[in-house]
């Protein structure tokens, strides 16, 4: 007996298998009750949605059985699931029937005591006392700064002035050391002549 090719086998299987799926509908979702649905902008506020990264894929060969090759594919894996916004940056609207109040923490103000304002008021004093004390005491050693810059200067003409007095006076020396010379001399000559 004679069997089929494998090839007609395969269609045929393959060609039943879809005729013989059903097409079921699939049923519309529930419907929306009012102030369970939040608005997709606002997800952020509430939801973290997943990260998810694509990988791409080359043709390869599979390992377990070397005559099937997969040609190159996409891969996406989750890097980082899904998860709760612990710290939302937003106001939380709370309904509270036809008034609706809006409960931000952050923008609670507590509230003032007399003692806490004149606690500010004393602050307030002392912060600007230090503040003139610190402009007072900035301008002080900007005049302290230029002092010294003068006196450095005053110092270093100083020590030229020395230099140069050194080697006036060592020229000087020479000077009345060569008039001595001149005149010992002079006198010699004037005493051979005698």
């Amino acid at each position: 007996m004679k069997f089929p090719s494998p090839l007609i086998v395969l269609a045929v299987v393959s060609l039943s298998a879809c005729a013989s799926q059903q097409v079921t509908e699939v049923p519309s979702a529930a419907p929306v009750v009012a102030d369970t649905v939040l608005d997709p902008a606002d997800q952020q506020n509430v939801r973290n949605s997943s990260v998810v990264q694509t990988l791409s894929v080359g043709p390869s060969v599979n390992p377990s059985d070397p005559n099937i090759r997969e040609d190159a594919h996409n891969i996406e894996r989750v890097v980082e699931p899904e998860s709760w916004n612990l710290h939302p940056n937003v106001p939380t609207a709370i309904n509270m029937g036809p008034i609706v109040a809006v409960n931000d923490p952050n923008r609670q103000s507590e509230p003032v005591t007399p003692e806490l304002v004149q606690k500010i008021e004393q602050e307030n004093q002392l912060l600007k006392v230090t503040t003139e004390q610190n402009d007072a005491m900035a301008q002080k050693i900007a005049e302290l700064q230029n002092i010294l810059k003068s006196k450095q200067s005053t110092d270093q003409d100083n020590a030229e002035l020395l230099v140069r007095v050194a080697q006036l006076e060592k020229v000087q020396k020479e000077l009345q050391a060569e008039l001595e010379q001149a005149r010992s001399a002079s006198n010699g000559a004037s005493a051979t002549k005698s």
